[in-house]
């Protein structure tokens, strides 16, 4: 039999080289109090020996109170979401929880995700990163919530009594968006939106509202499908910018509820050699580092993701820990970052 074939060593392997009861060798490694310094020595010398490894998610699934953070994140593409996963892991470490990351690509890891992580008997906490799509809808995770499970959603929004919620205030981001252009003497405008994308259109309404508020003209709507990952939404919003630059009169602004929408529009224009300032201004949403390097550098509305993070952490242990009731609410307010668009 070839090494790599050969099963991993066991407790009851320990247990029968000692001589001794496998809840013996268990209460060793879990740390109990209920075994003498010597025998535990013992069963740490065989266990290095049979080269014994601890599983520690095998180990927190079994107990009756793991503290164990399940983490499902639908983009780690998006620097976005890995601020956030970033920042709620080393808060959950801070406290002595572990996670167990679950990156949701496509619909049948979404399902994998529900039947076995989420249906594992004692894990009884999730974290959800970033916005609405179709792979965990509203429906799937109010389900969860009224079968008992503890959720808290980071920057996303569901009408929920049970949702632990920590989101940024899109409803003022639109609005910061409207404002600058204002500032700016513009007055056409379009605003770049994606279908399916509920949990961001506030961003798009309030932008809306406050031109009509503002007595500006009407803005174009430029809609596009959604797509499941960064390059495929970068392509279909390139394709939705370059048809819309050559089909209607060029705006004096436009507003993408999404980065990578403000990128595509970016590369369509130096593709036309359009020039941000002289023939008309982009603000973006989210400023991550691609906002900053991008050539020219994205205006955007600024998401405070590690504080996000750090919240919904934070937050969602609170519950688990009973030192906070279920369905709290945190809005971070955003903020405008003015570069070369």
């Amino acid at each position: 039999m070839k090494e790599s074939s050969k099963k991993a060593a066991t407790q009851v392997e320990i247990a029968e080289l000692l001589g001794i009861s496998q809840v013996t060798v268990h209460r060793a490694l879990s740390g109990h109090q209920r075994v003498s310094e010597k025998t535990r020595k013992r069963i740490l010398k065989a266990a290095e020996e049979i080269g014994y490894q601890a599983n520690f998610f095998a180990s927190q699934l079994r107990s009756k109170s793991p503290k164990l953070l399940v983490l499902g994140v639908s983009y780690l593409q998006d620097p976005y979401c890995i601020d956030i996963t970033e920042s709620f892991e080393r808060t959950a470490a801070a406290r002595g929880y572990r996670i167990f990351l679950a990156h949701l690509h496509d619909e049948m890891s979404s399902m994998t995700f529900h039947r076995e992580i989420l249906g594992a008997h004692g894990v009884k906490s999730l974290a959800l990163v970033g916005g609405s799509s179709p792979r965990v809808s509203d429906e799937v995770i109010s389900d969860l919530l009224d079968a008992g499970m503890n959720v808290a959603l980071l920057g996303r929004s569901l009408n929920h009594p049970r949702a632990t919620q920590v989101v940024s205030n899109d409803i003022k981001g639109g609005r910061l968006a409207a404002d600058h252009f204002y500032s700016l003497g513009l007055r056409s405008s379009w605003v770049f939106v994606v279908d399916g994308a509920e949990a961001v259109s506030a961003r798009a309404y309030a932008y809306c509202d406050r031109m009509k508020e503002l007595g500006l003209p009407e803005p174009r709507i430029l809609r596009m499908p959604w797509r499941s990952n960064i390059s495929e939404i970068f392509e279909a919003a390139h394709s939705v910018i370059d048809r819309a630059f050559t089909e209607y009169p060029l705006p004096e602004g436009i507003f993408c509820i999404g980065l990578t929408q403000a990128m595509a529009v970016s590369r369509a224009a130096r593709k036309r050699s359009m020039q941000f300032g002289k023939d008309f201004r982009l603000v973006g949403y989210g400023d991550t580092w691609q906002s900053q390097f991008f050539y020219p550098s994205i205006t955007t509305i600024r998401q405070p993701a590690v504080e996000i993070g750090r919240a919904g952490a934070e937050c969602l242990i609170d519950v688990l820990e009973g030192r906070r009731e279920a369905g709290s609410v945190i809005s971070f307010e955003p903020s405008l970052m003015v570069r070369d668009t």
